[in-house]
């Protein structure tokens, strides 16, 4: 199925067995389950989604540039083929049969606009998307109602992780790989290869673009996909690489000039409210 870029250089392999031996040797081959597929159609919206009525995913966070203009960063391929954003998505609110629940009484508000996209084709270490915010709608740096300080830096080898996304929500897990080369199969069922981080980590479709953290608030990367035992995401080099290229900085209400790599006290999250 795939290999590590690291100096372990193990190989992951497709099985069929529902609970994957997870112990980890530097020699040895692993198995990951089913295979990995990106996680963009519907769910709960239990964090913030975003989408429209056919598709959903994960607003991870926010960037701002240096006009003073606001994105929400999510996965591309959630948002490649959306003019429109709004939030909830509206996956959730009108096809209940994603999730055993009823459908929570939110009507979809358009947040923003697709404003640029990687591509989702051959061979990509990054699947990044932006949202430019509408004027009117403003971030709340809270998630759940809980606030983590926030900055971005790279995953350690079985480092405890925390992911917060709109169709699971909150699970816990840890890092298997900082880099792993993946076949993923896309939404509309063709195949890329995928270099990222991999996670023992529970996601489902919905979650792509949720933001992976570790235990202390820094962003060690982002939901891409997977089988719902295991995770592949967008590491956080290739997140503060394309940033930087971008002139983007993370948003914060109260400080909009922080830097990558730094530890700010500060709290956060990642809801949209809008301004009456």
């Amino acid at each position: 199925m795939g290999y590590s870029n690291t100096s372990d250089r193990r190989y992951y392999f497709n099985c069929d067995i529902d609970t994957p031996d997870i112990f980890l040797s530097s020699s040895q081959n692993i198995c990951l389950g089913s295979k990995f597929k990106m996680h963009s159609d519907g769910g709960l919206p239990l964090g913030v989604s975003i989408g429209d009525n056919n598709t959903m995913g994960t607003l991870g966070f926010f960037v701002r540039d240096p006009q003073g203009n606001i994105y929400g960063v999510t996965d591309a391929h959630v948002i490649q083929n959306i003019q429109t954003v709004y939030s909830p998505s509206g996956v959730a609110v009108f096809s209940p049969q994603f999730y055993g629940n009823p459908a929570p009484a939110v009507k979809p508000v358009p947040i923003g606009s697709t404003y640029y996209v990687t591509p989702v084709v051959g061979n990509i270490d990054i699947d990044f998307g932006l949202i430019k915010i509408n004027p009117g709608i403003t971030p709340i740096n809270y998630v759940y109602g809980v606030g983590v300080p926030q900055f971005i830096m790279p995953a350690d080898f079985l480092e405890n992780v925390i992911k917060v996304g709109a169709r699971t929500g909150v699970t816990i897990g840890y890092v298997v790989d900082r880099s792993v080369t993946v076949p993923i199969e896309t939404d509309t069922g063709n195949e890329v290869t995928f270099t990222g981080t991999l996670f023992f980590l529970h996601t489902l479709p919905g979650d792509s673009g949720s933001p992976i953290y570790e235990t202390g608030g820094g962003i060690v990367g982002t939901v891409e996909g997977g089988n719902g035992i295991y995770c592949v995401g967008n590491s956080a080099s290739a997140i503060a690489s394309i940033l930087k290229k971008m002139g983007l900085k993370l948003y914060f209400p109260h400080n909009a000039n922080l830097s990558l790599f730094t530890f700010p006290v500060v709290t956060l999250g990642f809801m949209l409210s809008t301004l009456l």
